[in-house]
């Protein structure tokens, strides 16, 4: 017996999609069977915009959107999430819609929007604090922290990193909350990588690795594994990791997971030249910048910079295609710096390693990052 069209079965129907689709985002991750189920209840809220379970439904739609790169209707529901949050004056509500502007701008690269969305959500979050419920997955705080610390590593600010990345680890370990340590760890292997640390990357992945297992936590599935592969690159072995992290950027984008993807390509690029092919790095480089274009994903940078330095360290000539890559970089660039010449992209692209160095030439569009001084870059590797 099916229950007559009206309120009545809108507000069962949203109950039940909101539920299937939290629980397929945990099991299968952002695939077409959680997107498909969140949408119909998406929909639906227009006829029942009190409905208890909005404020679920609208985070986790809206970050589900993110992850598939779908960034125009990620922003599309936070702002509905805030506007009826200004109506029931609901700071949960208008939470959740911070975080996933944050969430979407963080994606993009946008550094400075992205820390001011994340402020002010801290500032909602910590008088309310509340941890995980029936609208966050995992605690708000942890998440938050987590993510403007990877923006204040991209602004050069180390220091102020490390006090929120530790805020957040310190909260996670308090909470004992599954998906909130996976979420802190992801958060803090992202910070590891950019500072090259290989040993605590591993440590990391095998600890997500372990709480995957056990609680069949799907976002977590592929990312432990290509960031095993990455530490496994750099620890000598990578070849190993080179096939770790394509087994795992494969399963990832199969399941309709797009944001992200060109960093992890980096990641391959990188194996296959601490192996020594070049001429296979250079093509997961274009299938990275494929990737930046079609997603307007900011870590294809990061990737070209790594393969460019590289490759001068081992002695290989890359000057025609750092030329080509340069030629890329100045078609994927705002109009006010597309005057530059290809072999002006090239150099200033050179410069973009691991190890910060000071040039007045960096397009603060393409790096996101303030300069270091090597005292102080010193002094946080001695930690």
């Amino acid at each position: 017996m099916q229950a007559p069209e009206g309120t009545e079965r809108n507000v069962l129907e949203i109950t039940l999609a909101t539920l299937q689709g939290v629980s397929a985002f945990h099991m299968f991750g952002v695939g077409s069977e959680a997107k498909s189920v969140f949408e119909r209840a998406y929909r639906l809220l227009a006829d029942v915009p009190e409905h208890p379970m909005r404020g679920r439904l609208l985070h986790g739609f809206g970050y589900l959107l993110g992850l598939r790169g779908d960034y125009a209707l990620a922003l599309e529901v936070a702002e509905r999430a805030e506007t009826l949050s200004c109506d029931a004056n609901d700071q949960e509500l208008l939470l959740a819609a911070c975080i996933v502007r944050g969430e979407v701008h963080h994606l993009q690269g946008r550094t400075k929007t992205t820390r001011r969305w994340l402020e002010r959500a801290l500032a909602i979050a910590e008088p309310l604090d509340i941890g995980t419920n029936e609208i966050f997955a995992a605690d708000p705080q942890v998440m938050l922290h987590g993510m403007l610390a990877i923006e204040l590593v991209r602004s050069g600010l180390i220091e102020q990193a490390r006090i929120h990345m530790q805020q957040a680890r310190a909260r996670a370990q308090a909470l004992r909350q599954p998906m909130t340590w996976l979420v802190a760890a992801w958060q803090e292997v992202l910070i590891e990588v950019r500072m090259g640390n290989h040993v605590r990357v591993a440590a990391l992945a095998d600890d997500m690795q372990a709480l995957v297992d056990e609680y069949s936590l799907a976002l977590g599935r592929t990312a432990c594994r290509w960031w095993r592969g990455w530490a496994d690159a750099r620890n000598g072995a990578p070849r190993d990791g080179y096939r770790r992290i394509r087994e795992a950027y494969e399963e990832h984008t199969g399941l309709g997971m797009r944001s992200g993807a060109s960093e992890v390509l980096g990641y391959a690029t990188e194996a296959l030249l601490l192996a020594g092919d070049c001429n296979a790095a250079q093509v997961e480089l274009q299938e990275a910048f494929r990737w930046a274009k079609n997603w307007a994903s900011a870590s294809t940078c990061r990737n070209y910079c790594c393969w460019r330095q590289r490759s001068r360290e081992r002695r290989v000539s890359p000057t025609p295609a750092s030329l080509r890559c340069g030629a890329q970089l100045k078609r994927l660039a705002p109009r006010k710096h597309r005057g530059w010449s290809c072999k002006r992209w090239s150099n200033c692209a050179s410069t973009l390693t691991l190890r910060p160095r000071t040039n007045r030439y960096w397009p603060r569009w393409l790096t996101s990052r303030r300069k270091l001084t090597e005292p102080s870059w010193r002094n946080v590797r001695a930690r």
